[in-house]
C-alpha cells in the first residue's frame, strides 16, 4: 500500500496525473475566465481568456497583457474579476459591448444567446500556450494590434 501511495505522490510532484483522475477533474470542472472591459472612443471591447484556476502564471500573464494595453492607451479600462460564465454574461448584458476579443479556446457558441449579438475578434493563442512558447505571445500581440488598430481607423 505505501509503494501506491508514494507512486501518486511521486506522479503529482512531477504534474502526471493518471489518464483515470485527469478524466475525472476535467468532467467536474467549470470554465472560469479572466475578462476586462476596454472602452475605446463610443466602442465597448470585452477581452476574454479562460484559465485553469490552479495555474497562477496564466492569471498573472492575463494581467500583465491587461497592463501593456493600459500602458499605451489613456481609454477607460475595467479589470472584471474571475467569473463563471453565467456571472461573466450577466455583466455583458448590463454593458452590451460591441465587441467580444477571444482568446483561444473560446468557443462563439457560448455567447450566441446575447442580445444585442456583439462581434467577435478571436486569437487562436491561448494562455497556457504563451507560457510553454514565448514565440506564441508576438502572434497575439499582431492579433490584437491588428484588431485595435482597425477600431481606430474607422
Amino acid at each position: 500500500m505505501s509503494e501506491f501511495l508514494d507512486d501518486i505522490f511521486i506522479l503529482e510532484e512531477l504534474g502526471l496525473t493518471p489518464i483515470w483522475l485527469e478524466k475525472k477533474t476535467e468532467e467536474n470542472k467549470t470554465p472560469h475566465f479572466l475578462a476586462y472591459r476596454f472602452d475605446l472612443k463610443e466602442i465597448k471591447i470585452f477581452f476574454l481568456a479562460s484559465f485553469d484556476e490552479l495555474k497562477k502564471e496564466e492569471e498573472v500573464l492575463f494581467n500583465n497583457i491587461v497592463n501593456y494595453i493600459h500602458g499605451f492607451s489613456n481609454h477607460n479600462i475595467k479589470r472584471v474579476n474571475k467569473k463563471v460564465l453565467n456571472e461573466l454574461k450577466q455583466e455583458m448584458m448590463i454593458v452590451q459591448p460591441n465587441y467580444l476579443f477571444l482568446f483561444g479556446g473560446i468557443s462563439q457558441n457560448l455567447f450566441s444567446d446575447m442580445d444585442p449579438q456583439p462581434q467577435f475578434q478571436s486569437s487562436e493563442i491561448t494562455l497556457a500556450d504563451m507560457i510553454m512558447d514565448t514565440q506564441k505571445k508576438k502572434i497575439l500581440w499582431h492579433d490584437m494590434q491588428t484588431f485595435l488598430n482597425s477600431l481606430n481607423s474607422n
